[in-house]
C-alpha cells in the first residue's frame, strides 16, 4: 500500500482534542494582536495552559496549574531560540510607532498561533501513547514540536477570516 492510500484513525480522544488544539491557536494568533507588549504574551500563555488542562481533561489526564505551568515553560524553551526570539522581538516591536508596530502585529500573531498549535499537538502524542503530565519529557519531544511549529505556520497562514 502507498503512503497516499494509507489512512490514520485517530482515537476520539484525539478528534476531540485536536479541536480543542484549533481553537486555542486561532485564539492565541488573534491574542498576538493584542497591541500592548507583554499583555500579548501574558494572554497567550493563559491560552495555551487552558488548552493543557482541556486536553488533560479529554484524555482523563490529572492536571495541576502549577505542574502544567512548569511543562509549557519546559517545553516551550526547548524551541529553537531563533522561534522564540522571532515571537518575543515581534512583541517588544509593538512598543516603536509606526513600522514596529506593523511588523509586531504581523509576527506575533503568526508565531503565537504556531507555536500553540504545536503544543497541543505534542501533547496529544504524549496522551496518546499514555502518557500524563508528570511524565512528560521536553527532550523527547523538542525536534517533534519543532516540526508542529512549521505545521502550526501554515495552519494558522491558511485561516480564512
Amino acid at each position: 500500500m502507498s503512503a497516499s492510500t494509507d489512512s490514520v484513525t485517530l482515537s476520539p480522544s484525539a478528534t476531540s482534542a485536536q479541536s480543542v488544539v484549533t481553537t486555542s491557536a486561532l485564539l492565541a494568533a488573534g491574542a498576538g494582536a493584542i497591541p500592548v507588549a507583554g499583555w500579548d504574551i501574558a494572554t497567550i500563555a493563559g491560552i495555551q495552559l487552558k488548552m493543557l488542562a482541556d486536553i488533560s481533561k479529554i484524555y482523563g489526564k490529572p492536571f495541576t496549574e502549577n505542574v502544567g505551568k512548569s511543562t509549557l515553560t519546559a517545553l516551550i524553551g526547548t524551541l529553537a531560540p531563533g522561534i522564540l526570539a522571532k515571537s518575543s522581538f515581534g512583541s517588544a516591536l509593538k512598543t516603536l510607532p509606526g513600522v514596529g508596530q506593523f511588523f509586531g502585529m504581523i509576527s506575533v500573531p503568526l508565531y503565537s498561533g504556531a507555536i500553540t498549535y504545536a503544543v497541543g499537538r505534542v501533547f496529544i502524542a504524549h496522551y496518546e501513547s499514555d502518557g500524563t503530565l508528570l511524565t512528560f519529557s521536553p527532550k523527547d519531544f523538542s525536534s517533534r514540536l519543532a516540526q508542529e511549529v512549521q505545521s502550526g505556520l501554515k495552519k494558522v497562514v491558511s485561516v480564512k477570516v
